[in-house]
């Protein structure tokens, strides 16, 4: 098990994983596997060579990926222990606020409306 995320590293990650173009790079070396040379990604993505730098940078400072630099060439390693140290995370900080909610007597006159996929209501559930 990875040691836990700090709070400026766990915020850097979710940045990182919000846009859908930094997403989409992080998605491309994940699906390599083990390693994936720099170039290989400028040929998958319909981008400039500078905006690819500029993700790839985030990427790494939110430790996301590795970058094993050999002069002017770059091979990229995903890192999913990291992933998994903020998914972990997320889940624990998440759970937490939930759990509160469904103990609160507070709630129990509240009434909870399910509604349809469709969008309309289906009905009131006393809780």
């Amino acid at each position: 098990m990875t040691a836990p995320l700090s709070s400026k590293q766990f915020s850097a990650i979710a940045k990182a994983l919000a846009d859908p173009r930094r997403y989409g790079i992080l998605s491309e070396i994940a699906a390599a596997g083990e390693q994936l040379p720099c170039s290989a990604l400028k040929a998958a993505c319909s981008v400039t060579a500078a905006t690819i730098s500029h993700h790839i940078k985030d990427l790494e400072a939110a430790g996301l990926i590795e970058i094993e630099r050999d002069g002017k060439f770059a091979i990229l390693r995903f890192r999913p222990d990291t992933l998994d140290a903020y998914l972990e995370r997320l889940r624990s900080t998440l759970r937490s606020p939930l759990e509160q909610l469904s103990s609160n007597p507070q709630l129990d006159d509240c009434l909870i409306v399910e509604s349809t996929s469709d969008g309309e209501q289906d009905g009131e559930v006393e809780r």
